[in-house]
């Protein structure tokens, strides 16, 4: 009798890991800017891979260039580990990170960045969140804490910045 309410336990805890159907589907009405740092952009499509991630990303997701860079754009309705940097899902699949100290843009805010080494390609990643009432978060863990403890408001703008350096 012990085992089996060990195991409903156990069952019952690891249930509360399983998305809810809010984190399935969620609603965001949010347009997406036209533009970045003063150049208009451009949607791309998302890769296969990219949209099994979605099913259960709470918010939205859009890939997007404007001529040099790539941009990928997420807004989040809640906090959530799937809101990462770019440098987990990069080593995960493989790439080399190098981890760099803050970059400050012109408008004094302060951007995470790291190079990636990946598919014989070298990439300058810069990444920054911001809040509804316009507060920077320079990274996701950060972030996630400060949200999850509402010292930040959402919903949330995650930007990150995909400057190809060189080919190898």
């Amino acid at each position: 009798m012990q085992k089996l309410y060990a195991s409903l336990a156990i069952l019952i805890a690891l249930m509360s890991f399983l998305p809810s159907s809010k984190e399935i589907s969620p609603e965001v009405d949010i347009p997406w800017p036209s533009s970045l740092e003063g150049k208009s952009l451009y949607p791309l499509p998302m890769g296969e891979q990219e949209k099994v991630f979605l099913r259960y990303f709470p918010g939205k997701v859009g890939r997007f260039h404007d001529g040099e860079d790539e941009y990928i754009l997420r807004y989040v309705t809640r906090p959530s580990r799937k809101l990462h940097s770019a440098s987990v899902c990069l080593q995960s699949n493989g790439a080399k990170i190098n981890y760099l100290p803050l970059y400050k843009d012109s408008k004094g805010q302060l951007w995470s960045q790291f190079e990636a080494d990946w598919k014989h390609k070298n990439y300058l990643v810069s990444e920054i969140i911001i809040d509804k009432d316009n507060k920077f978060i320079s990274d996701a863990s950060s972030w996630y804490w400060k949200a999850l403890f509402k010292q930040s408001t959402g919903p949330w703008l995650s930007i990150t910045k995909i400057h190809t350096i060189s080919l190898r």
